[in-house]
């Protein structure tokens, strides 16, 4: 069974370049999230640490792997599941390997778009700050072959920023932003640098969208499991 094909848009061109961009900062990547992404350690610990205690997933899907920091979670929680990770960045690939080396893994350097996902496989997928790359359009349908992919106990997790970028909070969202990155240790340049970035390959969608599309999907219950403001994680369960 293939997935159904997303369709291409010839204005929006930010996959074209997020590999590279990736690539490039690779070597400092959790240094990155730490002082750009408010709460990323908690939410990125959210996704598994909220998870039924009775859930023991076999096989569990990475979307937008990184350097593997929430893999390394995933591996520690759930020794004797199989992992798949998967990043459009070649280093980041690279990483991982040299990270989970004598682990039983599977590496896919790839875009989501671009995945062929069989039905049935995974118990347990994890999506950390790497959907908000998606256009909603790619999203939803991303979503509509990510569900029969997943096994009937399955549980799809993702953390990320919940807002769209045309609402009335976006303008404060933004100065709260670039407050907490400074707060961070971080310099104007480097609030120009990641406002830049967002510019050009982020466009997240609301928790609201997210659900609406999930249930259409077929996921059967999806849950705002823990949020702070606009960073969030949810939960979806097909059972």
């Amino acid at each position: 069974m293939k997935n159904k094909q997303l369709q291409d848009d010839p204005d929006l061109t930010q996959t074209d370049g997020i590999g590279h961009v990736f690539d490039e900062m690779s070597d400092r990547y959790t240094d990155v999230m730490d002082s750009m992404v408010p709460h990323y350690r908690k939410l990125s610990k959210s996704m598994l640490g909220l998870l039924p205690e009775s859930f023991n997933p076999e096989k569990v899907l990475d979307l937008g792997c990184g350097n593997g920091n929430v893999s390394m979670l995933s591996t520690t929680l759930y020794p004797h599941a199989h992992h798949h990770l998967v990043d459009a960045s070649e280093e980041m690939i690279q990483l991982c390997k040299k990270r989970f080396s004598g682990t039983p893994m599977t590496y896919d350097q790839n875009f989501f778009q671009s995945l062929q996902l069989s039905p049935n496989t995974y118990d347990l997928v994890l999506a950390g700050f790497s959907l908000h790359h998606l256009t909603a359009g790619e999203k939803e349908l991303f979503f509509a072959n990510l569900c029969p992919a997943m096994t009937a106990k399955g549980i799809f997790a993702c953390a990320d920023l919940f807002l769209n970028k045309e609402s009335a909070e976006h303008e404060q969202f933004l100065v709260d932003w670039k407050t907490f990155v400074i707060n961070s240790g971080k310099s104007n340049a480097d609030w120009n640098w990641l406002f830049d970035h967002y510019g050009k390959y982020d466009i997240p969608s609301t928790y609201s969208d997210h659900r609406n599309w999930l249930i259409k999907a077929g996921f059967n219950r999806v849950e705002l499991s823990w949020n702070d403001g606009f960073w969030g994680c949810l939960h979806a369960y097909k059972a």
